[in-house]
């Protein structure tokens, strides 16, 4: 099987996808997870994120173990997006290392020696950009050590350090904070971000909009992307059906995608991303 190598975006990079800093977003609707989008959860009272209870497992995935991260939201809050980052023990060997690392090491045969030697000292990371209700559970989450998925298990080498949350924090704004496991402590982030970005551009203006609580993405003169979260199957393929009675003809079509033209030349494509609960439409004017 070839590996594939995935760069561990920790914090920056969920909450980056969270926020839409990089065209995510997440819509109404329950995913197969039993996660929602539909509704705010104004923060009610001080959020306290130890109720939201992590857990790393070694999990069997396309034919082999990796390690996967599961929680349940416990708090009073819409969770929108979680990094777990762990770090190792410090009473942890060599020998430790060498046998946690000995099942990544044979499937990713191409890490130099070099490399190798110092992947053994990286924390593991585990990420879910999930939209998931408060008393709702999120499964596999994907986990990561110094960017690539975690083949085997290294819990035994791991201690819980940070978690950081976005959650929907009124109606339409995402805000952010941090656990420390250490101090046991939460801090919430003074930034925050819109909710819906779904723009109001001529380009934009020819798309059916999505019904979502989150829509985030990027506009230009020539183009437009943006990213949905939390969507199931039926919500994208009623949102295939919709550019059609807007005009767009079908060019080709799969489960999980679709491309079309627009009568004006311009060129639609949109994606279905089942692991992650996530629909991307990608809009380009003719040339």
């Amino acid at each position: 099987m070839r590996m594939e190598r995935k760069i561990a975006g920790g914090v920056a990079c969920v909450m980056a996808a969270a926020m839409m800093l990089a065209g995510c977003g997440g819509p109404t609707g329950t995913g197969s997870n039993g996660a929602s989008g539909g509704s705010a959860s104004p923060v009610a009272k001080p959020l306290d994120l130890s109720k939201l209870e992590t857990s790393v497992a070694s999990t069997p995935v396309d034919n082999q173990r990796q390690d996967m991260m599961s929680f349940t939201n416990g708090t009073n809050v819409t969770i929108v997006a979680v990094s777990l980052n762990y770090r190792q023990k410090s009473d942890v060997t060599d020998d430790q290392r060498q046998a946690a690392f000995a099942d990544l090491r044979q499937a990713v045969t191409m890490i130099e020696d070099s490399d190798y030697e110092e992947l053994k000292t990286e924390p593991l990371k585990c990420t879910s950009n999930l939209i998931v209700k408060p008393g709702a559970t999120s499964e596999n989450g994907e986990c990561t050590i110094g960017g690539w998925k975690a083949i085997g298990d290294f819990t035994p080498l791991m201690e819980p350090d940070t978690m950081s949350v976005a959650y929907l924090k009124g109606t339409n704004t995402i805000g952010k904070a941090t656990y420390d496991f250490v101090n046991k402590k939460t801090t919430l982030d003074k930034a925050e971000s819109k909710a819906n970005q779904w723009g109001d551009d001529k380009l934009t203006k020819t798309l059916p909009k999505p019904e979502s609580t989150i829509i985030g993405g990027s506009v230009s003169d020539t183009s437009v992307g943006y990213s949905v979260y939390g969507t199931t199957h039926d919500q994208f393929a009623a949102y295939v059906e919709q550019c059609k009675q807007k005009g767009f003809t079908a060019d080709g079509e799969g489960d999980n995608y679709a491309s079309m033209k627009g009568s004006n030349g311009s060129d639609l494509s949109v994606h279905y991303f089942p692991d992650d609960e996530k629909m991307t439409i990608n809009l380009h004017t003719a040339d």
